[in-house]
């Protein structure tokens, strides 16, 4: 058992348990990216962009406080990290907006959906595909030797991605079964 994600001849495979893992990795390596992709254009912003994504890095520090806090109790990060994310973005309009403004809002598509059957919209694709592109440089850090845990990622995302960009490319939705 577990979860496929489906379009046209490609595919994706893993168990519900990985699947969860994986989208809370996505959440942690958009946090990174985002603090990078601040720090190195800052300059260049208008104020209301540097506020608007000091917002979001807000949003983010306090999820990284949550699992740093549950992992210390019990080394189990992902269900925190998942309610919180989800529920700041079906409540906080300001936080969806920040996201949309700074296109990582594939981050909440990608997250809020069930295990379950379903799908994901040609435009939820491209939302997501325009995600993974961004923060795809963050999931191996060059300066070091990755290890297989972070190579399992990167692989894992590179199929993922395909389907995305399969769907995007066909304009074909995603099924999810």
């Amino acid at each position: 058992m577990g979860i496929d994600l489906t379009c046209g001849d490609i595919n994706y495979h893993c168990s519900y348990s990985y699947w969860h893992t994986f989208r809370c990795n996505m959440i942690i390596a958009t946090i990174k990216y985002i603090k990078k992709y601040y720090e190195s254009n800052k300059e260049n912003m208008f104020d209301y962009e540097i506020q608007h994504m000091e917002d979001i890095i807000d949003v983010f520090n306090t999820i990284e406080t949550k699992v740093n806090e549950t992992e210390k109790i019990n080394g189990e990060t992902h269900n925190s990290i998942m309610i919180y994310f989800i529920n700041k973005c079906l409540f906080d309009e300001d936080f969806m907006e920040n996201l949309i403004m700074f296109d990582i809002y594939g981050l909440f598509i990608l997250c809020n959906k069930l295990d379950s059957v379903g799908y994901y919209s040609v435009g939820n694709s491209y939302d997501i595909f325009n995600l993974f592109e961004k923060i795809t440089p963050t999931l191996i850090n060059n300066n070091e030797i990755a290890n297989n845990e972070e190579i399992h990622l990167f692989n894992d995302v590179m199929e993922v991605i395909n389907v995305f960009e399969e769907s995007k490319n066909t304009e074909t939705k995603v099924i999810i079964s």
